[in-house]
């Protein structure tokens, strides 16, 4: 065994490898060191992420489809007198709280 190299043993801990990353957010300027360790924990996050996506995709987004119950005509009225009946059911509901 050579020295300053670390014997490698079965269920050890791997190494921690820091990798320096330098960034610019507008005038600020600056560096960031990262876990190589952390990395790998976000791909495999990433991959079960992808999972859950795909089944999303396969489930959920088929319920998720556009419903035509309105006309064209009416929308523009509906976007108008909506928020005026829910203030007017606001204040009424607020008028017959303090009675």
């Amino acid at each position: 065994m050579e020295q300053g190299t670390a014997p490698e043993h079965r269920g050890a801990a791997p190494e921690t490898v820091k990798r320096k990353i330098t960034y610019r957010v507008g005038w600020k300027s600056g560096s960031i060191e990262v876990d190589e360790t952390v990395r790998k924990n976000a791909l495999a996050r990433s991959a079960q992420q992808t999972l859950l996506q795909k089944a999303a995709n396969r489930y959920v987004l088929p319920l998720w489809r556009p419903l035509p119950l309105l006309p064209g005509k009416l929308l523009l009225p509906m976007v108008i007198l909506l928020p005026v009946i829910g203030f007017i059911a606001t204040l009424m509901l607020s008028y017959l709280l303090l009675q």
